[in-house]
């Protein structure tokens, strides 16, 4: 399984997305993650050179995107959360309300073409979420959101991981 979620991880392309809030604008620009990559499972497989290991090159768009802009996590969270969708809403709720300053509402349309691999029915899909929901606001209580039958109604709340003041330099 993590063979295979490296290799699509590896092979996926990210748009990044920005709507200008108060501004009639939209823009987005798409990057891969990574440039190059070598992974060798067997280091004994033919080919596979046991020398050089395996690497990943990331783009530097990729990496300046993830280094710029970094959205804090709470890894005891990561670790506490028991399914593969609890950590992509927590990760994807932390960074939403990083960055959160009006009230939103995400359609549930939305919602599903982002995280409903699998379902063809909204309304199962609305439930089954919801419940992963339940579970993650157990280690984000802070976040303000409620289930709207158009939506995700997402209000501005605080960081799940207060950010860090650093000291100036002199």
């Amino acid at each position: 399984m993590l063979r295979e979620q490296l290799q699509r991880l590896f092979a996926s392309t990210f748009q990044c997305i920005y709507h200008c809030e108060g501004e009639a604008c939209h823009t987005a620009e798409g990057f891969l993650i990574a440039e190059k990559r070598a992974l060798w499972w067997d280091s004994g497989a033919e080919g596979g050179d046991p020398k050089s290991g395996s690497y990943v090159e990331l783009s530097e768009r990729f990496f300046v995107e993830a280094t710029e802009a970094p959205v804090p996590l709470d890894i005891r969270v990561l670790r506490a959360l028991r399914s593969p969708f609890e950590i992509d809403l927590y990760v994807w709720l932390t960074w939403r309300f990083f960055r959160l300053r009006r009230p939103v509402t995400i359609p549930w349309e939305s919602l599903m073409l982002q995280f409903g691999c699998g379902y063809s029915n909204p309304r199962h899909f609305r439930k089954r979420r919801l419940d992963y929901l339940r579970n993650v606001l157990l280690f984000y209580p802070e976040a303000r959101l409620e289930s709207r039958p158009a939506g995700l109604l997402l209000k501005p709340s605080p960081t799940h991981v207060p950010q860090r003041v650093l000291p100036m330099k002199l």
